[in-house]
């Protein structure tokens, strides 16, 4: 494939991608509280916004086919400074198997990933016993002028296809207000 028909699909994927992911659609719900706004699909819905002494935002969400999204926002000072992308990404695969028996029976397969123009990591995880089950965990850890946002995306395998193009919408509308300054996170994907 040469360098130029590479570039033209490319782009033709990123106005698709753009138009598909227009705010105005009937089919979409915008959220705007205390300084984070995006845009989910009306079938998305919002389990909880926490703040916790204002050094750490959570906000998760459930997709209309089950998975589970998260933003988590943190002022990166005290103990918050320690926590990366890969100290997330652990956590939430320990969450996801609480038991002994499901870590000893479980393959991993990780990785870097980019979506929507960020750069992030992914575990994709496969359990045969006592319980089989296969899903796919994504983070991407999307940097703020006041500390750093982490939004987590957990899926089934059966529903990944189903909600690529929503999740990356997702991601792309993220914006995070922080003091006087209005962060979009979209931007620093492409730095």
């Amino acid at each position: 494939m040469t360098h130029k028909l590479l570039i033209q699909i490319l782009f033709i994927s990123a106005i698709i991608c753009v138009s598909a992911c227009d705010g105005n659609d009937d089919g979409q719900t915008n959220y705007s509280k205390n300084g984070v706004e995006f845009v989910i699909p009306k079938d998305w819905e919002i389990l909880e916004d926490t703040n916790i002494n204002g050094a750490h935002r959570t906000i998760n969400l459930i997709t209309s086919h089950g998975s589970l999204v998260g933003i988590d926002t943190l002022n990166l000072s005290g103990s918050y400074a320690r926590i990366d992308i890969n100290t997330l990404l652990k956590r939430h695969v320990a969450s996801a198997l609480p038991t002994e028996a499901l870590k000893a029976n479980a393959n991993f397969d990780f990785g870097e990933q980019t979506r929507a123009g960020h750069k992030g990591m992914f575990v994709h995880v496969a359990t045969s016993a006592p319980i089989a089950s296969s899903f796919l965990i994504e983070a991407y850890q999307l940097p703020t002028d006041t500390g750093s946002t982490f939004v987590v995306y957990s899926t089934p395998d059966p529903e990944v296809d189903l909600l690529q193009n929503d999740f990356d919408c997702f991601l792309q509308s993220i914006s995070i207000v922080g003091g006087d300054t209005a962060q979009s996170l979209k931007n620093h994907g492409n730095r």
